[in-house]
């Protein structure tokens, strides 16, 4: 079987992908799974107990959120090739709209949940962050 080469251009495309999109997403999954009390996975917490009491619930609670939106809009972004068409724009805003308004549903009951301010805070912040790191992009193309 023959290989493609692998130029500089898609290794850099590569690590892009990697660390907007990817390694949000693990670490948020991360941080969900092995330091929150999930019946089924035994939390990092029984095995470093000296960190129990030390990460503060932002960490805990709302980060993991606000890692998901970046790594999904990052996602977003490169998938519709850095095109601001009509699609891209109703995705991005969509999934943005989605985040806040499942948060104020569980204010209001709509949602099952426990509302919390500061995932709305985290939610703000990745979008900020996105744009920031929007500038990133600009050298992305499809691979």
């Amino acid at each position: 079987m023959r290989h493609l080469p692998i130029t500089k251009e898609m290794d850099n495309q590569l690590k892009i992908l990697v660390w907007h999109s990817i390694f949000p997403l693990l670490l948020g999954i991360s941080i969900y799974a092995f330091w929150r009390n999930i019946h089924f996975i035994d939390p990092a917490q029984k095995y470093f107990p000296m960190f129990k009491d030390k990460i503060p619930d932002f960490i805990l609670y709302s980060f993991p959120d606000g890692l998901w939106l970046y790594s999904l809009l990052s996602l977003l972004f490169i998938v519709w090739n850095q095109k601001h068409t009509i699609g891209f724009l109703l995705w991005f805003f969509g999934t943005c709209l989605a985040s806040f308004l499942s948060e104020l549903f569980q204010y209001s009951g709509i949602l099952k949940g426990t509302f919390d301010f500061f995932d709305l805070i985290a939610y703000f912040l990745s979008i900020v962050l996105f744009a920031i790191n929007f500038k990133s992009f600009q050298n992305f193309r499809r691979i």
